[in-house]
């Protein structure tokens, strides 16, 4: 089990990975695919991601910044249909596929995926090749889907892959089931990291 209380990790060799922060994960208006979708069945999916973005992950960017390390926001981009319970799932130019959280330095940048795997068919490898980063941070959304196909492609990258606990998250109707589940999975594997993002320091 690599269950950790604290992690030292050097800005210059680690890349945050924000995966699918867009609006169709987290506004409350209709035309965006989760709010649609817990309307329809009569539910509360948004909430657990809507808190885990603005009292985790917003707070834990900031710090990133300050250090000076990179940041890639993962912006899924999927056809019509491509997932029935939410056939309209960021698609590309609807307001629910745009970013809800943004680049705002020049250490940070968006590359775009169309599965699971953020590293199938995507520039992000050889993105962090080129800056020579040897370990990543992951977090997001969502934590039994992307998250997890995500962190296991980074290891048979070769990355050290911290999954970050408290800036991970799902639908609500799954938080006492896939979320949990997922979570405990991590932390029984051998090779990825599971820690709190307060848990978190960087130092050069």
């Amino acid at each position: 089990m690599v269950l950790l209380d604290s992690v030292v990790m050097n800005p210059v060799q680690t890349a945050v990975i924000v995966i699918d922060v867009q609006n169709d994960f987290c506004l409350d208006e209709p035309g965006n695919s989760y709010f649609d979708r817990q309307v329809r069945e009569v539910r509360d999916d948004l909430a657990p991601m809507q808190a885990m973005v603005v009292h985790h992950l917003i707070p834990f960017i900031e710090r990133v910044r300050t250090a000076g390390g990179p940041i890639v926001y993962i912006q899924s981009c999927y056809h019509e249909g491509q997932y029935a319970d939410m056939p309209h799932l960021c698609l590309e130019g609807t307001q629910g596929w745009e970013l809800y959280l943004h680049p705002q330095t020049g250490n940070e940048r968006v590359v775009r995926k169309h599965v699971y795997n953020t590293f199938e068919d995507t520039e992000l490898e050889n993105h962090l090749i080129d800056r020579q980063i040897n370990s990543l941070l992951i977090g997001g959304f969502t934590t039994d889907r992307c998250i997890r196909e995500t962190a296991y492609a980074s290891l048979r990258k070769g990355f050290t892959s911290v999954v970050m606990r408290d800036c991970v998250s799902t639908a609500g109707y799954k938080l006492a089931t896939a979320h949990p589940q997922a979570l405990q999975e991590f932390a029984a594997h051998e090779s990825i990291r599971l820690i709190d993002s307060i848990n978190i320091e960087f130092r050069r």
